[in-house]
């Protein structure tokens, strides 16, 4: 008895015997707190640390281009939704009537309501003697023709949409400085081309790679291609960024541009655009070359693009450039 009562009359004393005879546990962390809610939490970190990667990689008028399209792209469907709609008749190639309301039928309700298979294989369509995007709305009666890729209407329409794809991986690999921009896109009679003007790099053969991994990144995407119609003034401010768009700007005698949207590319072009970059699942970088724009040097990027992965590998073969 007189060594437990010197023990409890000691706290070092007892403190000591206390240690010896229970375990010490020890608590993770996470037992303090909520694991479902620890993982939303490290989610939100991933996904925000993404979001900062991704703009840090963006060209420096990515923000500015992209708010500035959202409020004409707002603004334009509000103008076509106030359109006074009238019956119409549209007229296809075997004589057959199909009959509508303006600035509301296009030609893929047209193409759907023929064949739904139809739908996949038409990329574009000509009205009476102008060429149309798939979704754009009918104004008036009309001949129409639906086109696919043996037109070489639709193989411009599904080049130039090609070409959007590459002058947007041009954009995100060289554009983040503070001089880089795409001057401007095209087609040629078997492919197409986008123009970069760069202030302290060249692009080369080696560079290739990195440009094809990019555009496969955006292909992934699937992107819609978008619409608007847009007076000079406007385009002179969504382009303030790009001299080279400046002058284009400036040179158009009409003061209504057609302006295009592909994934984050935005480009004024004249000729229609496929639905989505979708089709377009194949693209080959070919070369590269000086030529000069506005009197200053500039680099162009010539690609191919195909339908299938078959049609590259025949046409690389046939053109011996495997």
């Amino acid at each position: 008895m007189g060594f437990v009562k010197a023990i409890l009359s000691n706290p070092h004393i007892l403190f000591g015997v206390a240690n010896r005879l229970v375990k010490p546990v020890r608590l993770p962390i996470s037992r303090f707190y909520s694991t479902q809610q620890d993982d939303i939490d490290q989610k939100k970190v991933r996904k925000l640390a993404k979001k900062l990667a991704v703009a840090a990689s963006e060209p420096r008028f990515y923000q500015a281009r992209s708010s500035k399209w959202t409020e004409l792209k707002k603004r334009y469907d509000q103008e076509v939704a106030s359109k006074e709609q009238e019956v119409i008749h549209v007229t296809l190639l075997d004589g057959k009537v199909v009959e509508g309301f303006s600035w509301d039928l296009t030609p893929l309700q047209i193409a759907q309501d023929i064949s739904h298979a139809l739908v996949q294989d038409v990329y574009i369509a000509k009205i009476n003697d102008q060429l149309w995007d798939f979704e754009r709305p009918l104004e008036a009666d009309c001949k129409i023709q639906l086109l696919k890729y043996d037109s070489q209407d639709a193989k411009t329409a599904f080049w130039t949409t090609a070409a959007f794809t590459l002058a947007e991986a041009l954009e995100r690999l060289y554009c983040t400085d503070d001089g880089g921009v795409v001057c401007s896109i095209g087609s040629t009679q078997s492919g197409f081309y986008a123009d970069i003007h760069l202030t302290a790099k060249t692009i080369n053969r080696k560079d290739i790679g990195a440009i094809d991994e990019q555009i496969a990144k955006i292909l992934q995407n699937h992107s819609k291609v978008e619409r608007i119609e847009t007076t000079k003034s406007d385009a002179n401010e969504l382009f303030a960024y790009n001299p080279f768009k400046l002058k284009v700007i400036s040179e158009r005698v009409c003061d209504r541009l057609p302006i295009y949207r592909c994934g984050c590319f935005i480009e004024i072009v004249d000729t229609p655009l496929l639905r989505k970059n979708k089709n377009v699942n194949t693209i080959k970088i070919l070369k590269m070359e000086s030529v000069l724009c506005n009197g200053q040097p500039i680099q162009r990027v010539h690609g191919v693009a195909f339908p299938s992965h078959k049609e590259l590998k025949d046409y690389l073969k046939q053109n011996k450039l495997t």
